[in-house]
């Protein structure tokens, strides 16, 4: 089982607009009100199509591999990435020269360590906001 999340391939729900059956709902508002509050808080140069170059993740949605990693590659415009979770941070950092359970080269790369044992790894020029929930946001 492949644990790299390749961005590209996921749209987030500020893509989804109007009358689409996929329109965001529910806890879909939140993220594309968080995505765009990123959006607004990047530099003027950045700001033309800021929002399509914000994704949104659930941490609990992605898949880990046998040691419990997860790889972020971007494959496009990806600036940003909004991933909710309700498991706290325990450690950040840069990784050392490592490679993860799925075969994938990460050193270099930026990582969060969850409070669950599942660690993230992406790529140091992409931005990462982290968003706990509670039972409450649900």
């Amino acid at each position: 089982m492949s644990a790299v999340v390749r961005l590209v391939d996921h749209l987030g729900s500020a893509a989804r607009r109007g009358g689409d059956p996929s329109a965001p709902r529910g806890a879909d508002r939140l993220l594309e009100t968080l995505a765009r509050k990123i959006a607004s808080e990047l530099p003027s140069e950045e700001t033309t199509g800021a929002l399509e170059g914000v994704v949104l993740l659930r941490l609990e949605e992605l898949a880990a591999d046998d040691a419990g990693e997860i790889v972020l590659r971007t494959g496009g415009s990806e600036r940003s990435v909004v991933l909710v979770t309700a498991q706290g941070v325990v450690e950040t950092g840069r990784a050392v020269p490592h490679i993860t359970a799925g075969g994938e080269n990460v050193s270099g790369c930026r990582y969060v360590r969850f409070a669950g044992g599942v660690v993230l790894y992406y790529p140091p020029d992409l931005r990462l906001e982290i968003v706990h929930t509670t039972a409450d946001d649900a």
